[in-house]
C-alpha cells in the first residue's frame, strides 16, 4: 500500500512596493531637474554668467558685444541656397565647382559670418581665411556678411593688413549667440577663431 506523497504548497511571490516607489522617485527627480533647468535658463542673473549667451538674455543693451570665449556658433547656409551662396563668393570656376561638390558630399558646410569694425572706424583691411578659402575685406561699422566653408567645426583666421604705424584692428562678429568682440588684432598678426556650424 503506497502512502500518498505529501503536497508542498507552491511558493507565492509577494509583490514588493519597490518598483512603484522607485518609479515615483524617478518622476519626482525628473520634475525637479526640469524645474531647475527652466529657472536657470530664464533667469537673467544666471544667464549673464554663461559665456556666449544672447545679449538680450544677459540683460545687456542690444548691439553691445561680449568678449570672445570658446567656439563661435555660426548659422549654416540652407542647402537650397548653397549654389547661390557659392556663386556670390566669386571663386574661380574650378574652385567653385570643387566647393559645390564638397558641400553636396557634406564634407564641408557653408556658414555666414557677418563681421564689422568694432570701434566705429572704417576702412581697416583684414584677410579672412578658412579651409583653403581666403578673402580680403574692408571693414566698416556696417556688417559685411562672409560666406565661409568649414567642416562641422573649424577655424577661421583673421590677418590685419596695413602699415605698422596703424593701430590694432577691432573686429566684431555677429553670431548665433549675439555680437562678439574679437581680441584687438595688431597689424600683420593672425588671430584664429574656432567656429561651429549650427
Amino acid at each position: 500500500m503506497q502512502r500518498p506523497l505529501p503536497t508542498v504548497a507552491e511558493p507565492v511571490l509577494e509583490q514588493s512596493g519597490t518598483p512603484s516607489a522607485l518609479r515615483g522617485f524617478c518622476y519626482a527627480g525628473l520634475v525637479l531637474l526640469l524645474a531647475a533647468g527652466g529657472w536657470m535658463r530664464f533667469s537673467d542673473g544666471i544667464m549673464s554668467l554663461v559665456p556666449g549667451t544672447n545679449t538680450q538674455a544677459a540683460g545687456l543693451p542690444i548691439g553691445a558685444p561680449t568678449a570672445l570665449r570658446g567656439l563661435v556658433e555660426l548659422a549654416m547656409v540652407p542647402s537650397g541656397e548653397a549654389s547661390a551662396a557659392i556663386q556670390a563668393m566669386k571663386l574661380p570656376a574650378g574652385d567653385a565647382a570643387a566647393l559645390q561638390q564638397a558641400v553636396s558630399r557634406r564634407e564641408v558646410r557653408l556658414v555666414r559670418m557677418p563681421i564689422y569694425e568694432n570701434d566705429g572706424a572704417a576702412g581697416r583691411i583684414v584677410q579672412v581665411s578658412t579651409a583653403g578659402f581666403s578673402r580680403t575685406v574692408a571693414l566698416s561699422p556696417t556688417p559685411t556678411v562672409l560666406t565661409l566653408p568649414i567642416a562641422h567645426a573649424g577655424t577661421v583666421s583673421f590677418r590685419a593688413l596695413g602699415t605698422a604705424a596703424e593701430a590694432s584692428v577691432a573686429i566684431g562678429a555677429l553670431t548665433l549667440s549675439g555680437p562678439v568682440a574679437l581680441p584687438p588684432l595688431p597689424i600683420g598678426q593672425v588671430l584664429e577663431v574656432g567656429v561651429l556650424a549650427q
